[in-house]
């Protein structure tokens, strides 16, 4: 099942598109496996139930200066398998979960990004300066939810000249923070992940990286 509803507005000073929906899924095959990438039974059928408002705003409440705003808030279960899923943990030894009712793997319950940017004209082109805030809730790396993944924040920056018709400066950073932030991590492992010394395979955020891009254009 999926319900869906949704607004759109337009006009000098704001941009708004915001919708709100609710999807259920039923039948959904899955096979858990252990640490070592091993089935550890037969196939699962399950189902999920979420609900969630997407936002896409941008607002300009004085020339040159525009604030956007891009988020959801997803509040996502998994349903219809009430048993207990065994599973082998590599420092703890045998246990079982219940997936019933824990968060969608992966999948924050709230994600955004919040970048203010005000751009400065010139007789030779203009410049456009952004900032950009983004924050990523508690996510999990699979269904039973054992795994946590934290939470993380990153901010970036960018300054972009354009020069005539044909040339464009570009200088631009990314994570200038050096945050410390897990996006995802083996979604096939059932159950804690981690090995010997706490040790879990997972992917990082980038580091910090800072770079600076000089482009020309051919096109008219």
């Amino acid at each position: 099942m999926n319900t869906e509803v949704g607004f759109k507005y337009q006009s000098k000073w704001i941009y708004a598109d915001i919708t709100a929906y609710r999807k259920i899924f039923s039948g959904l095959l899955y096979t858990p496996t252990n640490g070592l990438g091993v089935p550890g039974m037969n196939q699962l059928v399950y189902g999920s139930d979420s609900k969630g408002i997407n936002v896409n705003l941008a607002v300009t409440p004085l020339q040159n200066l525009t604030v956007r705003l891009v988020g959801n808030y997803l509040d996502g279960i998994y349903t219809h398998y009430s048993a207990c899923i065994p599973f082998v943990n590599l420092v703890t030894g045998n246990g079982c979960a219940v997936i019933e009712g824990q968060q969608l793997q992966r999948q924050p319950k709230v994600r955004f990004a919040l970048q203010p940017s005000y751009t400065i004209p010139t007789t030779w082109g203009g410049v456009n300066m952004f900032v950009t805030y983004s924050d990523v809730g508690q996510h999990t790396q699979d269904q039973s939810g054992l795994q946590q993944l934290g939470t993380y924040e990153t901010l970036d920056f960018g300054i972009i000249g354009n020069i005539g018709d044909h040339w464009e400066l570009r200088l631009q950073g990314t994570n200038v923070t050096n945050e410390l932030g897990l996006t995802e991590s083996n979604s096939r492992i059932f159950g804690a992940a981690a090995g010997a010394g706490g040790v879990i395979l997972a992917r990082p955020l980038e580091g910090r990286e800072v770079n600076a891009q000089v482009k020309y254009s051919f096109g008219p």
